[in-house]
């Protein structure tokens, strides 16, 4: 089994065309089928970092830390986007102890972001609290579920064939209608 979660490029890159040598020798008509998989996983392996940095960097755009605003100049973005990828793709050489040693401070560093920022929020907009009362939870379930029977009610009346052909189409367009 190809496992791609915390190795290196350049052992992807070696299992991929071990893997297209055993291809290439046995069965021909799998070379294709194999290049276009090897270049999604690389092209994964590029792309997810990338979009992940970016969009944490997009969601401080307009945020306040106390008298500190975050810019919303998209250029600013691209700017701290590629100087964190830079910073974590230098530091992956050094191997996965350095970055096991640095991850435990960097996540308390992380989650005492959020608890600032969430008892910030808290103390600005404390209605935010109502979305943990069962009430609420209750109260759209079961709101939900009188549609969902009215619609059992008016499928009910339709043939077998009937149903078997719609309730698909039925289902999928109601759960937009509704959700």
């Amino acid at each position: 089994m190809l496992s791609l979660q915390y190795k290196p490029i350049i052992s992807v890159r070696a299992e991929f065309f071990a893997l297209y040598a055993l291809v290439r020798k046995n069965s021909k008509w799998l070379i294709w089928p194999a290049l276009i998989g090897g270049a999604a996983i690389l092209a994964d392996g590029t792309l997810t970092p990338a979009v992940t940095v970016t969009s944490a960097i997009e969601g401080l755009k307009k945020q306040h830390l106390g008298p500190v605003v975050f810019s919303n100049s998209q250029h600013n973005v691209l700017i701290i986007t590629t100087v964190v990828l830079l910073v974590l793709f230098m530091i992956q050489h050094f191997g996965t102890g350095m970055i096991g040693k640095s991850f435990g401070p960097v996540m308390i560093l992380w989650f005492g972001f959020l608890a600032v920022f969430g008892i910030v929020n808290l103390i600005n907009y404390p209605m935010i609290l109502k979305a943990i009362s069962p009430y609420y939870a209750i109260r759209i379930l079961f709101s939900q579920l009188t549609k969902w029977e009215s619609l059992y009610l008016e499928v009910s009346f339709w043939q077998p064939q009937e149903q078997r052909l719609y309730i698909p189409i039925w289902v999928t367009l109601a759960s937009r209608i509704f959700m």
